[in-house]
């Protein structure tokens, strides 16, 4: 008898205060404030009213963006392809000129390249041999 009063009154206490009292005419219901919108009601570009002028900071921040963006584009344009698939085209084309031409093709010798080293050792640095 006492454990089930002692659990009602322990339940009643710990739920009333969350999801409201069952007693009428009772007004402190704590969700039954009015809040405002979590979303506004209109949409803005970045958060900027139409008309707003700019603070300090854009004009740099946006002369910045634009100048590393067009650095970035026309480099990019004036880039060589270096790409594997490149490199390989013109080494199978190299090889195929030496083998039509009765050449031998070694391994490991790279044939792509037109300019010619001193040395082929591998603890020498490599020096582009003067013609």
């Amino acid at each position: 008898m006492f454990t089930s009063r002692f659990l009602r009154y322990n339940i009643v206490k710990t739920i009333r205060p969350r999801f409201g009292s069952s007693v009428k005419g009772d007004t402190a219901v704590p969700y039954a404030v009015k809040h405002k919108p979590t979303q506004p009601t209109e949409a803005l570009a970045f958060g900027r009213k139409p008309g707003d002028p700019l603070e300090g900071w854009e004009l740099i921040t946006f002369g910045t963006l634009g100048i590393c963006i067009s650095l970035l584009v026309v480099g990019k344009g004036f880039s060589n392809n270096d790409n594997f698939q490149e490199w390989a085209k013109k080494e199978a084309v190299a090889r195929e000129t030496i083998k039509e031409n009765g050449g031998e093709i070694e391994f490991g010798k790279f044939y792509s390249d037109r300019k010619e080293y001193a040395s082929d050792a591998i603890d020498v640095m490599p020096v582009i041999k003067e013609e």
